[in-house]
């Protein structure tokens, strides 16, 4: 089986509706690692912000498998995609990395992806994109110690 980069986001109720993701992708693929939580403003939308994470499935099945059940978990939280992909959001998987290939060319490109990316594929294989982000006081697999600025 392939290994696979999972990013989390939410700006609606996301201690809620990530720690549903967290035991949801758990629950289906076992062995996961998770980065920790990351706020930042809100890209390309008006709205809260958002907390961002990323899930490092380690026996991920074939891509066929693997996307569908990412949505369904969307839809578990209640993700309306009627109105576009740039508005709020209860909960938002993005399959990044699949099999060692990058999928989503916005790793590179914004930080609320990259940070937590870093936490659980400490060898990223390219360079910090700019901007802010706020580390937050938890991982989704227990608490972290306290919350850092990261700039």
């Amino acid at each position: 089986m392939a290994s696979a980069l999972v990013g989390m986001g939410s700006n609606i109720e996301p201690a809620r509706w990530l720690a549903h993701a967290a035991n949801r992708l758990v629950a289906l693929f076992g062995a996961v690692r998770f980065s920790r939580v990351y706020e930042t403003e809100a890209v390309g939308m008006d709205g809260p912000p958002f907390w961002n994470a990323c899930a490092w499935i380690e026996d991920a099945p074939p891509l066929a498998v693997l996307v569908p059940q990412l949505k369904a978990i969307e839809d578990e939280a209640g993700r309306d995609r009627s109105r576009g992909s740039w508005q709020p959001r209860t909960l938002d998987l993005d399959l990044l990395v699949y099999d060692g290939k990058v999928l989503d060319a916005d790793l590179r490109r914004y930080l609320h992806l990259w940070l937590p990316a870093r936490d659980v594929w400490p060898d990223l294989p390219f360079a910090r994109p700019k901007g802010r982000a706020k580390v937050l006081a938890f991982r989704l697999a227990g608490l972290q110690n306290r919350a850092d600025g990261v700039s």
